[in-house]
């Protein structure tokens, strides 16, 4: 058998499946003899969870996966860390476009927006005015005496 046939075996063999996405790219599932992540509609549960804007706690339920389990799984695919953030970042790309395209018609929300972009421009101003009376006359009084001797 040739160096490259058993180097393609060898790397066919270390992952069970990839999966390709819009966005994410492609990431290599590994292959284990008994892991949860072999069942790829548990895997597909937590990138569709994680799409959703759940957060870990949420997702992992989401998917039927454990807090000790998920965590053995990001040790053998850290990569999956910048997966789950890019995943998160969708529902946020969903919302933002919603409310861009409204802010055409709602001149209230387009100056929320603002608000909240740049308020030190479009922000409330709070002026807070503080008065404050303080009597010294009494301590004066004996600063003056006693200095005055």
């Amino acid at each position: 058998m040739s160096a490259r046939k058993t180097k393609k075996i060898a790397i066919k063999d270390r992952y069970a499946y990839t999966i390709k996405d819009v966005t994410f790219g492609e990431f290599n599932v590994l292959n284990s003899a008994n892991a949860w992540w072999l069942d790829r509609a548990k895997l597909d549960k937590l990138i569709t969870a994680y799409k959703n804007g759940l957060d870990d706690p949420e997702a992992r339920v989401y998917a039927g996966i454990s807090r000790f389990n998920y965590n053995y799984f990001l040790e053998k695919h850290p990569e999956f860390s910048t997966i789950k953030e890019d995943c998160q970042e969708v529902t946020n790309l969903v919302a933002r476009n919603a409310i861009t395209s409204q802010m055409k018609t709602d001149g209230n929300l387009a100056f929320k927006w603002m608000e909240r972009k740049k308020p030190h421009e479009f922000g409330q101003k709070n002026n807070i005015g503080i008065a404050v009376q303080v009597n010294v006359g009494e301590r004066m009084k004996e600063i003056k005496e006693k200095y005055s001797r």
